[in-house]
């Protein structure tokens, strides 16, 4: 949330929102970010994407991890010895608000 930069004349106003309505604020902007984002991801699905192959997946070893050439996070299964640094067609089947999920075109 927010917070007063040191040294602003700001800093020193009194009339200083409360943390309850700046924690408000904040969680109201992030569900309308998320929608939008999800929103766009959404216009992905179906689509194939040239997917330049980055590093395995932390919290699913069995999938790889990479970014199309606008800059998505992608999911997909695949083995990142054989796939690491290489650009490869992505057929997109799941979106979520930050990333999507595909699987390999061969």
């Amino acid at each position: 949330a927010y917070s007063p930069r040191p040294n602003t004349p700001m800093a020193l106003w009194e009339n200083q929102l409360s943390d309850e309505v700046k924690e408000d604020r904040l969680h109201r902007i992030n569900r309308v970010v998320k929608k939008h984002a999800l929103e766009r991801s959404q216009r992905f699905v179906g689509r194939v994407e040239q997917v330049l192959v980055e590093m395995r997946n932390l919290k699913r070893p069995e999938q790889v991890a990479g970014r199309t050439e606008s800059n998505r996070l992608v999911f997909f299964e695949g083995d990142i010895e054989e796939l690491r640094g290489m650009m490869v067609p992505v057929r997109i089947t799941e979106a979520r608000e930050f990333s999507l999920t595909g699987e390999l075109v061969s």
